[in-house]
């Protein structure tokens, strides 16, 4: 709750203005509905309850009054009310927050509503609660609390409103002011005369100067229950003591050990920086030098493990002022039959990384045995941090075995801080070998194999994981060693790729270890290792998890243009259009990427790919987008240029505007190749100039190049000068012409393929009620026939397994829908 006043003040503060005008009334309502709003964030409500104390409006306070008064308000909300109420001077719900205390009987809001008042430093809340105590026409029962709650404050001001009381004599007043006394000031003075003396000779001291002195006197008096009482008040001062006070008062305190511990566990999380400021340093070398000397002759050893706690928090200013007595006094600790107490030894020489200590780790983990996992465990840690070639020492121990899979299991992890040092690599693969390890303790090896052999080419590593991890019984094993071969630098073994390859086979019954497979073949041969898994391309998981992301991240993503632009022409070439066009696409817009003049060729060249993959697919609008988004007017070679002229002039006479696709293939030098010729043919036709299209072909298009492509032009442009139909089909004219595909006579199916062909998408849906009747069968010959009507690379394979035959059928159903 301390926290959200907090927060709720720096809000404020953020916003003078808003803390030192009066709001309007219609802002006090609005902020009484955010903090009734049990939706919103506490923290939220806590800085509105603020605004509203801060403005001082009435109306704001009457509505906070009646939310703290409310038993249906939320016990959060409440709490945030009496913590504004109680931390700023204003008290303006001083007496509210007594009612709401006296009425209350929910234990858990008491608690921590009286919490709200401890360690106050408001001058004028203790002087209003001392006012209320002693006022004799005050309900008594607000008397009572009013002396309670002072107990909370620990001030010099709290203490003597409280001597006061007791001084009084009043009752039933006097003896609760006394007893609250000894919470606040923890001496047992014989009366309130002597306690009264004792404040006005010391008149000119502070409460925690004053301590020093009576809390001395407290713990090593004789008086029954003085040591209960100081424990009880180091308690209550620990979170406001200084470092002084904690080196002084606690860890001096010779017959509180409790006391002591307290204090060394408040120094490990003791904040130097925030609370000492430029001091900080000096600070640190006066807690480091007392936890030291602590640890020379403290025997309780509660306080010892606090007190190593204390050199671990403390370990740079320990390393730079006192390494050697740091060093003797710890290892002493190993000694030590109290298990907790070598625990702690352990950790402060592992943060100590003085190398001295691993002899003494070494002998001690030996000593232990199979006995206490815990501390063996810690022991491995604090040998981690060190360092110190143990690498030979580790390999002994995984020989040896354990009993504990814990223990063998950090043993193994411990080998990957030595990728340099090969002496251990035998004992990682006999645990894959022997089946020695449990499943956990394989995994571990595994991947323990692939960090400190496979980098460097131990060949005693690559072959655990080939022979023994690819095969392993655990599925997760088996990932593993797929992955970890992956970290194979430069020239590759044979029987890794091999052995990749067979993952990738049905032979794997894991989908996991067939993309880890992947994953590891993509980073070893890159574009070369396209055509190895061609055949799961299809599979969208795999494209998604292997393939995609091989190239994202190991090729985008290291900026690599070079192998992004290769790696897509390797997909294109498997005939891959639709994953063809999402790397283009990726490569294409990917920011991490940068295309030098040397490069600039490959950048147009994936363009090209996206095109050609779209105009396969039929998608001709996107095809002149790319054309004119992605590829450069004038292109270096001449080759490319006849590509992007075939692609414009396609996609264009596609888009109805076969005009442009003439023009585009008019700019070619030399009257272009065949397939250039071809594409002016069919162009001049979509213009109805059929005798220039029937030119074209007999006279430019050399004779051993013709063919049947060459003579569909001819029968398209004899067709369209005896005025064929037009490109709109009559209505039924598409379900006629899919009839006649099953036509006996050869001639009217070929009639019946131009025709469809020159209808297009306006004959797919009727196409694709016929591919849906046909029987398993006809099937086959029914996607050849819709191929040649769409020019799209449909395939069918009846002796194709299930799976592929199901992904062939669904392609064919997307292409007509």
């Amino acid at each position: 709750m301390k926290r959200l006043f907090t927060v709720a003040i720096l809000a404020v503060t953020a916003m003078p203005l808003a803390a030192q005008e009066a709001s309007p009334e219609s802002d006090i309502l609005r902020s009484l509905r955010v903090i009734q709003d049990e939706t919103s964030p506490i923290s939220f409500r806590a800085q509105e309850i603020l605004r509203v104390i801060l403005g001082g409006d009435p109306i704001g306070l009457d509505g906070l009054r009646q939310i703290l008064s409310d038993p249906k308000t939320s016990l959060e909300t409440r709490l945030a009310v009496v913590t504004a109420a109680v931390g700023h001077p204003a008290l303006a719900l001083y007496e509210d927050v007594l009612s709401a205390i006296l009425s209350a009987d929910e234990p858990e809001f008491l608690a921590r509503a009286e919490s709200s008042f401890r360690h106050s430093r408001l001058p004028d809340l203790a002087r209003r609660l001392a006012a209320t105590a002693a006022d004799l026409v005050v309900d008594p029962g607000r008397r009572l609390l009013a002396i309670r709650l002072l107990a909370q404050i620990a001030t010099r001001d709290a203490a003597e409103a409280l001597i006061r009381l007791w001084s009084a004599g009043e009752e039933p007043f006097a003896g609760p002011a006394r007893e609250a006394l000894f919470l606040v000031f923890p001496v047992r003075f014989r009366d309130a005369v002597e306690a009264e003396s004792y404040f006005v000779e010391r008149k000119g001291q502070d409460l925690e100067s004053m301590l020093r002195e009576a809390l001395a006197g407290a713990s090593g008096g004789d008086e029954a229950g003085a040591s209960r009482r100081f424990l009880e008040f180091a308690r209550r001062m620990l979170e406001q003591a200084s470092a002084e006070n904690l080196v002084a008062l606690y860890l001096a305190c010779a017959d509180v050990p409790e006391v002591r511990r307290l204090g060394a566990e408040r120094l490990a999380v003791y904040p130097f920086a925030d609370r000492e400021g430029p001091g900080e340093a000096r600070a640190r070398g006066r807690a480091a030098a007392a936890v030291l000397a602590g640890l020379a002759g403290e025997r309780d050893a509660a306080v010892r493990v606090a007190l190593l706690g204390a050199v671990r928090a403390l370990v740079e200013t320990v390393r730079a002022e006192a390494a050697d007595t740091a060093f003797e006094r710890v290892s002493m600790c190993l000694a030590e039959e109290d298990a907790g107490v070598r625990s702690a030894a352990v950790s402060a020489l592992g943060a100590l990384r003085d190398r001295r200590a691993v002899e003494g780790l070494t002998a001690l983990f030996d000593r232990l045995g199979g006995e206490l996992p815990d501390l063996r465990i810690a022991i491995l840690d604090a040998l981690e941090a060190i360092g110190n070639g143990l690498a030979a020492w580790v390999g002994e121990k995984i020989r040896a075995g354990d009993p504990e899979e814990r223990v063998m299991v950090r043993l193994v992890q411990l080998l990957r801080g030595y990728p340099e040092d090969r002496s251990a690599i035998p004992a990682l693969a006999e645990l894959l070998k022997g089946g020695r390890g449990s499943e956990r303790i394989r995994r571990e090896a595994a991947s323990t194999l692939g960090i400190v052999g496979v980098p460097s080419g131990v060949p005693e590593a690559i072959d655990a994981l080939c022979v023994f991890g690819l095969v392993d019984e655990d599925q997760s094993v088996r990932v593993i060693a797929a992955t970890q071969l992956g970290r194979a630098k430069g020239e590759v073994p044979g029987k890794v790729v091999e052995m990749l390859r067979q993952r990738l086979t049905d032979v794997e019954p894991s989908p996991r270890v067939r993309l880890a497979a992947a994953r590891s073949l993509l980073r070893l041969r890159g574009e070369a290792a396209i055509p190895e898994i061609a055949a799961r391309l299809r599979d969208e998981e795999f494209w998604q998890e292997a393939v995609r992301n091989f190239l994202k991240t190991d090729l985008i993503g290291a900026g690599d243009a070079v192998r992004a632009a290769g790696f897509v022409r390797a997909i294109c070439r498997e005939g891959m259009c639709e994953r063809c066009i999402e790397a283009a696409r990726m490569v294409l817009d990917a920011q991490e990427l940068t295309w030098p003049a040397e490069t600039a060729a490959l950048r147009i060249q994936v363009a090209m790919d996206l095109a050609h993959c779209l105009s396969e697919a039929g998608r001709h609008e996107e095809v002149l987008k790319v054309l004119r988004d992605e590829v450069p007017e004038v292109l270096p070679a001449e080759t490319d240029l006849e590509a992007k002229a075939l692609l414009l002039a396609r996609a264009s006479r596609a888009t109805g505007d076969a005009g442009a696709g003439l023009a585009a293939l008019a700019a070619l030098k030399n009257g272009g190749s065949s397939a250039v010729l071809l594409e002016r043919a069919w162009c001049l036709v979509a213009l109805s100039r059929f005798d220039e299209a029937e030119e074209v072909v007999v006279t430019l298009l050399p004779t051993e190049e013709w063919g049947k492509a060459a003579q569909e032009v001819l029968d398209a442009a004899a067709e369209g000068r005896r005025g064929g139909a037009p490109v709109t089909p009559a209505p039924g004219e598409a379900e006629r012409l899919v009839a006649g595909l099953d036509d006996p006579d050869e001639a009217a199916r070929s009639v019946a393929v131009r025709r469809l062909s020159d209808l297009g998408k306006e004959a797919h849906p009727a196409l694709l009620r016929w591919f849906e009747s046909r029987s398993p069968e006809q099937v086959a010959a029914a996607v050849a026939a819709i191929a040649r009507i769409t020019g799209l690379p449909l395939t069918y394979d009846p002796g194709a397994p299930e799976e592929a035959r199901k992904v062939a059928l669904d392609v064919v159903r997307r292409a007509l829908r």
